[in-house]
């Protein structure tokens, strides 16, 4: 629920932009802050349980075109700085025949493996969420761990730690799948 609000407010606050009065102020109904006035999500948890299945799930929701960096993979500043400024002028070629405004976000994955390259690249990443806030793009993070150099960033987003579900929560999943798409699985299988 957190994390939808999240994205709900930001999509929201990007039809907010278009409502500007002649002094160029926001129409918004609130100018109060909260967590959910950071255009970045933070997913934390142990490998393999969807952290990045539920942010590309999530921002389809809301048909982001969705640009995904494994951040190990693009570890200095510079490379950072050179694949994100790229984003900019991005649109689906489709959309721009059409006329049609395209939202990007953009998933920065394994994060923690910043840790091990250039000591740059942490605050790299801060200054592009920075800068693309105004622009209401919505990035989300997800890391295995956090350490000191993710804190400035883990403060500026909306930080969720993704745990594993119990045995329970899976078997009321799957029971749920089964009676809803009438599988009739045994409850053995179950």
């Amino acid at each position: 629920n957190k994390m939808d609000n999240w994205l709900k407010h930001i999509s929201n606050a990007e039809t907010d932009l278009s409502l500007t009065t002649k002094k160029g102020t926001s129409k918004s109904k609130s100018s109060k802050k909260n967590e959910l006035d950071t255009n970045c999500l933070f997913l934390y948890g142990p490998p393999g349980i969807g952290k990045t299945t539920i942010a590309n799930l999530l921002l389809k929701k809301y048909n982001y075109d969705v640009l995904e960096f494994n951040a190990s993979d693009t570890r200095t500043a510079k490379t950072i700085q050179e694949n994100l400024n790229q984003v900019g002028g991005s649109h689906n070629v489709i959309d721009f025949m059409c006329n049609k405004k395209t939202k990007i976000a953009i998933i920065l994955d394994e994060i923690d493996g910043l840790s091990n390259g250039d000591k740059g690249g942490m605050t790299e990443i801060n200054n592009i969420i920075s800068e693309c806030r105004e622009k209401k793009t919505p990035f989300v993070c997800i890391s295995n761990t956090v350490c000191k150099k993710t804190d400035s960033l883990k403060r500026k987003s909306l930080f969720i730690k993704v745990s594993k579900p119990s045995d329970l929560f899976i078997k009321k999943i799957v029971t749920k799948i089964d009676k809803e798409e009438e599988l009739n699985l045994d409850q053995d299988v179950i």
